[in-house]
């Protein structure tokens, strides 16, 4: 599985998550999904999955969260980043980032669960309560 280890400013901590970012004026979510993670690691999917969207906090704010799954994620060339931006791009087992801690931030924790059904264990198997 994709994974970026950036520096996050709200948290003061540098630590993994999700490719993703803004939607631009006109855009649709799936084209700034595919967008995003060309840009933050260089790897262009072969299916786009979306699998939900969600208010970031609708007590006091109107904005939804688009949640994707990209599958068949090839390298296609280089990161496209700002100017201020620094991006590790990391493989992980999909066993490895299911363990609790390893992501803290709530979008990319509903991101995940919202992606299990399509995930796939390093042994061939789909995560759930069959899984070795």
């Amino acid at each position: 599985m994709l994974v970026i280890k950036e520096y996050r400013h709200g948290g003061g901590v540098i630590a993994p998550g999700l490719p993703g970012g803004g939607i631009e004026a006109g855009e649709e979510p799936a084209t700034a999904a595919e967008r995003e993670l060309l840009e933050e690691t260089g790897y262009r999917p072969s299916q786009l999955l979306a699998v939900g969207s969600a208010y970031a906090n609708w007590g006091n704010q109107d904005n939804l969260v688009h949640y994707f799954v990209a599958l068949g994620c090839a390298r296609v060339g280089e990161q496209l980043l700002d100017v201020n931006e620094e991006i590790e791009v990391r493989l992980e087992r999909v066993e490895d980032i299911l363990q609790p801690g390893f992501f803290k931030q709530s979008f990319h924790l509903v991101n995940i669960l919202l992606a299990l059904p399509h995930l796939q264990l390093s042994n061939g198997q789909q995560p759930g309560p069959d899984a070795e």
